[in-house]
């Protein structure tokens, strides 16, 4: 979202096209790496409105000091998620799951395993889950889409259903990349919400 919304007002300032590009905080303070950035940059102004967006680093966390700005980061581990150790340990307001589950042999037992785990804890927690869409597929006959290394293939009534049986409340759902993509938004360990919005789904 940050991203985009700097595309969009760099879009309103100049005729050029946006070139958004997204470095580290601690990149920014090697310098071998900053010459060569700012080399490379140099070379596409001409072509381009170049906006760039980076992270935090050693000065950024000194200057929100100076300046009295509380921030929070975000933890980043290598590993894989564990429902039952993950959800107790982290305690999550929101899980999101983009292009996982269609790498999974058993995608509505990872979810079912989130949802058992959300319960048992006694949280409320909204998950957020994308995947490849096949309605387009089925209905063109377009078969290439089968070749891709998916375990899982999901259609818009499918990632429905799915989410139905995690005992949760189906939020919404919907679709990106004209019709590509099929998303839905669901609240687990909460019984009463089952509310299905069909009306944003067919």
């Amino acid at each position: 979202l940050a991203l985009d919304a700097w595309r969009e007002l760099a879009m309103n300032m100049t005729d050029n096209p946006v070139l958004v590009l997204k470095i580290g905080g601690n990149q920014v303070e090697n310098e071998e790496f900053l010459t060569g950035f700012v080399a490379a940059v140099r070379g596409l102004l001409a072509e381009y409105a170049v906006v760039v967006v980076h992270g935090g680093g050693k000065e950024i966390t000194s200057l929100h000091a100076q300046l009295g700005v509380a921030f929070e980061t975000v933890e980043a581990r290598a590993e894989i998620f564990v429902p039952e150790q993950h959800v107790v340990e982290l305690e999550p307001d929101l899980i999101i799951s983009r292009h996982v589950l269609e790498h999974l042999r058993t995608p509505l037992a990872f979810l079912q395993g989130i949802a058992f785990a959300t319960r048992r804890a006694g949280l409320r927690v909204g998950l957020f889950v994308e995947v490849p869409c096949i309605d387009q597929a089925l209905a063109h006959g377009r078969v290439e889409d089968f070749y891709f290394e998916h375990a899982s293939h999901f259609t818009t009534e499918s990632l429905v259903t799915l989410l139905q049986r995690c005992e949760g409340g189906i939020d919404r759902v919907g679709h990106n990349y004209g019709g590509e993509v099929v998303y839905g938004f669901a609240w687990l360990g909460d019984r009463r919400a089952r509310r299905i919005a069909e009306a944003r789904v067919f």
